[in-house]
């Protein structure tokens, strides 16, 4: 089985990071876009992930092994705000971490099958680790 996963928006920020923090004055000027909204297509931006705000994800199953494929929006709410610039985190827009010391992510995929003769799910978690 071959599994392919695509981490848009806040799943992106675990992934890696690099050795120093940005600092405030390095990220002067950088624009801050609230998720949603359109990005710059050639300059760097803050992405703002305000709280309470739905954050919409899609997901969809599909295959030539279905006679009906089917897809759903869900959508959840963050308890603070989360800036993410490239692989950095910070919640108050001013003080970086690195997003993979600061976020854990589990991905749980399971689909019926002989080794798992039950209903199908797909869980994430993402996680503070303090």
């Amino acid at each position: 089985m071959k599994l392919k996963m695509v981490l848009p928006g806040l799943g992106l920020l675990i992934l890696g990071a690099c050795a120093t923090a940005p600092s405030p004055n390095s990220l002067a000027g950088v624009p801050v876009i609230e998720f949603g909204n359109a990005v710059p297509a050639h300059t760097d931006f803050i992405l703002h992930f305000p709280a309470g705000k739905d954050i919409p994800t899609d997901i969809l199953i599909s295959g030539d092994i279905f006679q009906q494929a089917s897809q759903q929006v869900m959508t959840v709410k963050l308890k603070r705000d989360i800036y993410s610039y490239k692989n950095w985190l910070s919640y108050d827009g001013q003080n970086w971490h690195s997003a993979q010391d600061e976020l854990g992510m589990m991905l749980d995929i399971k689909i019926p099958s002989h080794a798992h003769p039950h209903r199908g799910h797909i869980k994430l978690n993402l996680s503070e680790k303090k």
